[in-house]
């Protein structure tokens, strides 16, 4: 799964891809920051960002019963590897 991030917004690609989150854009880290923000998808943190899990769902139009398993799977990996915040965010990195 990637979230892609340019100047006119943040969408989801590849979203049946449970084997990888990253995070694909030409934006500098500012940039980053102001349209994860703005579009109420998560922020940029300088070297990582945080996804809001409910932005993700909502940004999924197809989402089935079987893709909201796969992703919660997905999201008890991430938690036992310590990139889930507190308030639910999930960590991604950066694809250059």
């Amino acid at each position: 799964m990637r979230v892609r991030v340019d100047d006119l917004g943040a969408w989801i690609e590849n979203h049946h891809d449970f084997a990888r989150f990253d995070l694909a854009t030409d934006l500098d880290n500012d940039e980053l920051d102001r349209m994860l923000r703005g579009a109420d998808a998560g922020r940029w943190d300088g070297d990582h960002g945080w996804i809001r899990r409910s932005w993700i769902r909502e940004s999924v139009d197809d989402a089935s019963h079987r893709w909201n398993e796969q992703f919660e799977e997905m999201i008890g990996y991430a938690a036992r590897q310590g990139w889930v915040s507190a308030d639910g965010e999930v960590r991604v990195h950066r694809n250059r």
